[in-house]
């Protein structure tokens, strides 16, 4: 979750409340200043973005927002928006390929190494 003051799901709000130590209605300046889409420049680095349309931990439109401030700032991303998926990308589901691919590509494009071929 990017900016802990605009819909945090409900099952998420108690967690997001003991990180902060307060109430969002105590402290809105503190939840401002831990939303990291407040803290984006264009020094930032590339940044990779996977994320299921059906996550109920943190709804999509988070990421959404993000892609949109990271291309307005100018900072090189990646978003892999994908449709019908939840919260949960593990290796052994059927996006495990899917994401490690995006990994993997992302790496090769952001973080060359001699010892990435280019295949797979």
């Amino acid at each position: 979750i990017h900016d802990l003051t605009n819909q945090v799901p409900i099952h998420v709000q108690g967690a997001v409340r003991k990180f902060m130590g307060k109430s969002f209605d105590d402290a809105p300046e503190d939840y401002r200043e831990a939303s990291s889409i407040n803290h984006i420049d264009k020094k930032d680095p590339p940044t990779l973005l996977l994320h299921g349309t059906i996550d109920t931990m943190a709804p999509v439109w988070h990421s959404d927002t993000l892609s949109q401030k990271l291309k307005e700032i100018g900072v090189p991303y990646t978003y892999d928006r994908i449709g019908g998926w939840p919260h949960v990308m593990d290796y052994f589901s059927p996006i495990g390929e899917r994401t490690l691919w995006q990994c993997y590509q992302f790496l090769k494009t952001h973080v060359p190494s001699d010892k990435m071929t280019g295949s797979r």
